[in-house]
């Protein structure tokens, strides 16, 4: 059997790139057979993998390989009709170019891998078989991101951003959707905290504050800091203290664990897959919507409370346990799994 891999579009400063990248490795760790295809990523993928990856050829959602009866399809871009699981990162918007292949995917036997349950949930609702769906809460890198590089950079990362020592930073990571992950409800609730003298804002994602929020007061205070996306969001979180995600909705949300990793407590809402993972302790930390006063109360309750903080801290290292076993023996376990039967 030929593990199959694919996804139009491969970079590895993306979640799901990431992922990949994982799964490769655990793949080769194994010596099992694959290969990579994908139409853009190729030299990428070589230079971080060093695996030659393969040119898709796509032909009616069906990708073209040398020998299918003996292939495993693994679809990280829930396109193609001839895979055997596809991965379900973000909930598939359906119309009318891809109909055909989300009917498909809906009466067939394809196995579909949800990041988590609030995204299976919504996969059901939506008229995707129960059963085919298996969930996998994606891992994140843990020689990247944990209490040992917080420990290293925080008081340089803290310098650079201008941050004095009791100042307290609140912090909001996203790659770039800045609409869905909330960045207008992160600024409502900085403005109602502003008059605390001993709290900074800090964003980071994307490339740019969009422009409707330029003229935003919170933007052009002196409490407010902004980083574009980077290759080094672990040196920046170093320099946080309590990590806000008032999300509209994310199937999972990769910054959350990364966050969790370096003692940050997370205030969020259960909207966001990756609150799943957090101990009971979070529960009053987690809200069914978003109410900015809430929130409020909550930053302001961590900022107030060392006890309470150090309480919170403790249980975010502690929230990490579900990838004690690694996202890509996890995934790669199913796959063979799914694969013996099959056969």
């Amino acid at each position: 059997m030929k593990y199959v891999i694919y996804r139009k579009n491969i970079s590895f400063k993306s979640g799901t790139g990431q992922l990949i990248g994982m799964q490769i490795d655990k793949l080769r760790s194994y010596k099992l057979d694959f290969s990579v295809y994908c139409k853009t990523g190729i030299l990428n993928i070589l230079f971080k993998k060093t695996v030659l990856a393969k040119k898709a050829k796509i032909n009616k959602n069906k990708l073209h390989v040398s020998d299918r009866n003996s292939s495993f399809i693994i679809d990280h871009d829930a396109s193609l009709t001839n895979a055997d699981i596809t991965f379900i990162h973000n909930i598939p918007v359906e119309n009318n170019k891809n109909s055909d292949y989300f009917t498909w995917l809906k009466s067939s036997n394809c196995t579909i891998v949800a990041n988590s349950n609030y995204t299976k949930k919504i996969l059901i609702d939506n008229g995707y078989k129960e059963n085919n769906i298996s969930i996998v809460y994606p891992g994140y890198n843990k020689e990247t991101f944990n209490i040992e590089s917080k420990r290293k950079h925080r008081t340089a990362a803290r310098k650079i951003l201008g941050i004095k020592g009791n100042e307290k930073v609140i912090g909001f990571i996203t790659s770039g959707d800045f609409e869905k992950r909330g960045l207008d409800y992160f600024l409502e609730i900085c403005e109602q905290l502003r008059h605390r003298h001993d709290v900074k804002f800090f964003i980071m994602g994307s490339k740019k504050i969009p422009d409707k929020f330029k003229s935003h007061k919170i933007i052009n205070s002196e409490q407010f800091i902004y980083k574009p996306k980077n290759s080094t969001p672990d040196y920046w979180l170093s320099a946080m203290d309590i990590f806000l995600y008032p999300a509209r909705f994310e199937e999972f949300g990769m910054v959350i664990p990364e966050a969790l990793s370096m003692g940050l407590p997370v205030i969020t809402t259960r909207n966001v897959g990756a609150s799943e993972i957090l101990t009971k302790a979070f529960d009053d930390w987690l809200s069914d919507n978003i109410n900015i006063s809430w929130f409020v109360e909550r930053v302001s309750a961590l900022l107030d409370d060392d006890k309470l903080y150090q309480t919170l801290s403790n249980q975010a290292l502690s929230s990490l346990s579900y990838n004690d076993e690694d996202y890509a023996t996890r995934t790669i376990n199913l796959i063979n799994q799914i694969a013996s039967h099959r056969d």
